[in-house]
């Protein structure tokens, strides 16, 4: 074997470790690409069910909610009408003492509820 020849072949052998070196490098290229490409789909999965979790526990959220109100404003108005009862009840009991003392009768109870219930509904 000359020299020439032994310098031919290294020279043959590193071209094919070249290419060979190549290959691996753009293998190695493709499959990081590759994970690269799954992991941003597994991240834009993930930020996707998240944020469809967080809307359905808002939804759930601004539902209990509103139940809770409905149920303050049924409290709140029922609160209303039994204090507005008591108004009435007051009222026409003082409207009888007063008639009471106006006229130095007894009054009727029963007319003054009527009387009272009459104002208090067109002054609503």
């Amino acid at each position: 074997v000359t020299r020439q020849e032994r310098i031919d072949g290294d020279l043959r052998k590193a071209a094919e470790l070249k290419s060979e070196a190549e290959t691996v490098l753009a293998a190695y290229e493709e499959a990081t690409a590759k994970a690269r490409a799954e992991a941003q789909a597994i991240l834009r999965d993930s930020a996707e069910r998240f944020a469809a979790e967080a809307a359905e526990r808002n939804d759930a959220l601004t539902a209990q909610l509103a139940e809770e109100a409905a149920a303050g404003e049924e409290r709140i108005e029922a609160a209303r009408v039994r204090a507005m009862a008591d108004v009435e009840s007051v009222a026409a009991e003082l409207a009888g003492l007063a008639a009471e003392r106006l006229t130095g009768t007894p009054a009727d109870r029963a007319a003054a509820e009527i009387a009272v219930g009459q104002v208090m509904k067109e002054r609503g």
